[in-house]
């Protein structure tokens, strides 16, 4: 199986979620019964992670020359179990929301701040997992925030929320679809980001979720 022969473009990260996937219920078993299990296991794809940036990915060539290397899935496998590691080590941490935003709104400038040479500079080496563990605290002082559902910040990153696979699928389909009819310019981009968001939302609450129901009341169903 080649992780690199996909259709659309950009869809070697929906490949490589549906390797993932297959992992989860395992890592999430692992995790309830034996949390340091779990650790260990996230710390092994941290260093499988770490095989790559430093050995099988060569920093001074091309990425387009690697790329097939690069979008394996165990290249990226940290980033995902690295969610899991979060709910089950820090979810019970309890920080004040105004020191949340400033670390958020700190980790941010670094972010910005740190140069940036090539893509093949973001993706080797020790740059890589400094990039990782800026973007991690980024998720992590969203994730201590918590906005108020009822309050109009909060409503609008809910809807974001339940979006957020919906993007994920159709923003490259949306702005290849527009493409075909117009040409490239700033204001398809920006028609391209509003069109995704509305398909996403509509996609959620007319199939995604009526779906999921279906699937609670199977599964409720079986248990009883």
């Amino acid at each position: 199986m080649d992780p690199s022969n996909y259709i659309a473009k950009g869809a070697w990260s929906i490949g490589n979620e549906l390797v993932y996937y297959a992992f989860t219920t395992i890592i999430l078993y692992i995790y309830d019964r034996w949390r340091k299990i779990g650790n260990t296991l996230f710390l092994f794809t941290i260093g499988l992670g770490i095989f790559f940036a430093f050995y099988k990915i060569n920093s001074s060539l091309p990425l387009n020359d690697q790329w097939s290397t690069y979008v394996n899935p165990f290249n990226n496998m940290f980033l995902y179990v690295s969610g899991i590691f979060m709910y089950y080590n820090l979810n019970n941490i309890k920080i004040r929301k105004w020191i949340a935003i400033v670390i958020l709104v700190i980790a941010v400038g670094v972010l910005i701040a740190l140069p940036f040479n090539s893509r093949i500079f973001l993706v080797t080496n020790y740059i890589r997992f400094l990039y990782c563990f800026i973007v991690y605290i980024i998720v992590f002082a969203f994730y201590k925030i918590k906005f108020q559902k009822r309050t109009f910040i909060g409503k609008i990153f809910d809807a974001f929320c339940m979006a957020t696979y919906g993007i994920y699928l159709f923003h490259s389909i949306i702005l290849l679809l527009l493409l075909l009819v117009f040409s490239h310019s700033i204001y398809i981009l920006m028609l391209s980001f509003v069109l995704t968001i509305v398909v996403s939302l509509v996609s959620y609450y007319k199939m995604e979720l009526p779906i999921s129901n279906i699937g609670k009341k199977l599964v409720n169903k079986a248990l009883k």
